[in-house]
């Protein structure tokens, strides 16, 4: 289900099909065109005459004019403009005055989309059992000692539905994904480079979610019992819920009472 309309903008041709990839991926973008150039982008845009969802666009460009150049005109024909570079924080203290709605480090991975969506307060509104994540496949490694990759590369995704998930959990700068197992076990089904909160607001109107702290997530679908002290969920486990996150399962309740 593809709710919206993106351009990009970079002259480097792996770059602009990574990102094209991760948005193809995501289930959220059309993508109309990819572009090497400012001028060439704005051509395109002048000719169509609408106005679309999304550009991501580039910052430096070997060839005409910056993104810092083009951006003004650039933001007429969308609704948000996000630029990806490596190096966003220089490029904003130099110019104070440019207000992109995002901005995404290269690589671009899947994670980066979702977690722009979460940060604009952009999410699907598919129904929870339809739902659908795409995360990394974890390694033997990852399996049997959890440590993690840091090097970011653009990896393949498989696709997994919310509703087969028992549990998100933290573990350092990747979230891990836990389904259920044989004979009560947990299996990490994958990874995602995102924050938990980012997880957690990208999908928090479709309510299956719950933070009993700030490190894990259950899936209420799995809870055997909901309190402000702790929740008991699959197979008897038990995780406590910390005092600033008593107030989330309050209201949890207050919703679906009765």
């Amino acid at each position: 289900m593809n709710l919206y309309a993106a351009l990009i903008i970079d002259d480097e041709k792996h770059v602009r099909l990574d990102v094209g990839d991760a948005l193809d991926t995501s289930q959220l973008f059309t993508v109309v065109g990819a572009y090497s150039t400012i001028e060439a982008a704005l051509e395109f845009l002048r000719e169509e005459s609408k106005v679309l969802d999304f550009i991501f666009c580039d910052i430096q460009f070997e060839k005409g004019m910056s993104g810092i150049e083009g951006a003004e005109e650039l933001r007429k024909y969308c609704r948000f403009f996000v630029f990806f570079t490596g190096h966003f924080e220089d490029y904003l203290l130099e110019n104070a005055l440019l207000k992109p709605d995002g901005f995404l480090s290269k690589p671009v991975q899947l994670e980066d989309i979702q977690e722009l969506m979460a940060h604009l307060g952009l999410r699907q509104s598919l129904k929870p059992i339809e739902q659908i994540i795409y995360v990394m496949e974890p390694s033997e490694k990852d399996v049997d000692s959890g440590e993690q990759k840091t090097k970011r590369r653009v990896r393949p995704r498989i696709p997994i539905q919310l509703k087969d998930v028992v549990k998100v959990e933290r573990e350092g700068k990747f979230l891990h994904i836990y389904g259920a197992g044989a004979q009560g076990t947990l299996v990490l089904l994958g990874q995602l480079r995102m924050a938990l909160k980012g997880f957690y607001a990208h999908f928090q109107k479709l309510d299956i979610f719950i933070p009993p702290n700030s490190s894990v997530l259950i899936n209420v679908a799995f809870t055997t019992s909901i309190s402000i002290h702790a929740i008991v969920y699959y197979h008897g486990r038990q995780v406590l819920v910390t005092d600033g996150y008593r107030r989330k399962i309050r209201d949890y309740q207050e919703r679906n009472r009765g």
